[in-house]
């Protein structure tokens, strides 16, 4: 009724302070369908309080993210899951949560590399960076894994595999590496069985060690 009459009121903007938290999972898939197509049909603006950060890439056009009262950033959910302004974005969105590995920014054969503790990473020649120390990130899905080795690829061991039928979920480790990486659907690796990880360096973003903040990327 309270919705009808809301409706009826045909107003120019909506607020909504998290109005699905209070539904069980099944039911919060189906009401962000409904949200998102009762959003199209009446084209007045909705601002969308969340802390759920599926609901934020799924519902919005446009996403602001805060932390204690201050703006991180605002953007579409494609720029704000791809290019996050600084760490605290690139962590508070994405699940699996993106994987960070401190490093240094060497030069090499003419090329500039991003090292992590046997991860070589070639980076753009652009990279601007005030110390060799550089924080890498990339997001589970950009990651390739393989049992077998491959030109640029880094062997590591797997810790644990985490199974959720449309993907997979596969933590990999070395030395101070933690590493997880997602494939599509079920994966038939084993714990403790070496393998070897290649990163897509396209989508490689860097930080500042200091301030967190995005200094380039792949």
């Amino acid at each position: 009724v309270a919705v009808a009459r809301m409706l009826a009121a045909e107003p120019v903007i909506f607020l909504m302070d998290e109005p699905l938290s209070n539904l069980d999972a099944m039911l919060r898939v189906d009401m962000r369908i409904e949200l998102k197509r009762l959003h199209q049909e009446l084209g007045a603006t909705t601002v969308y309080v969340t802390h759920d950060q599926v609901e934020a890439l799924t519902l919005s056009d446009q996403i602001a993210v805060m932390d204690l009262g201050e703006l991180k950033q605002v953007g579409t959910p494609e720029e704000i899951y791809k290019k996050p302004v600084d760490l605290f974005v690139a962590r508070f969105v994405g699940s699996p949560r993106i994987n960070t590995m401190t490093g240094q920014l060497v030069s090499t054969g003419g090329k500039r590399v991003f090292t992590a503790d046997g991860l070589q990473v070639e980076v753009p020649q652009e990279l601007d960076a005030n110390s060799a120390e550089l924080i890498g990130a990339v997001r589970p899905e950009d990651i390739k894994i393989s049992r077998t080795k491959a030109p640029g690829s880094l062997e590591m061991q797997v810790y644990s595999i985490l199974p959720a039928g449309s993907e997979t979920i596969i933590d990999v480790r070395k030395g101070s590496l933690n590493i997880a990486v997602k494939v599509n659907g079920f994966a038939d690796y084993r714990m403790d069985e070496p393998v070897w990880i290649r990163v897509d360096t396209e989508y490689m973003n860097f930080y500042d060690p200091e301030t967190e903040v995005l200094i380039g990327s792949g």
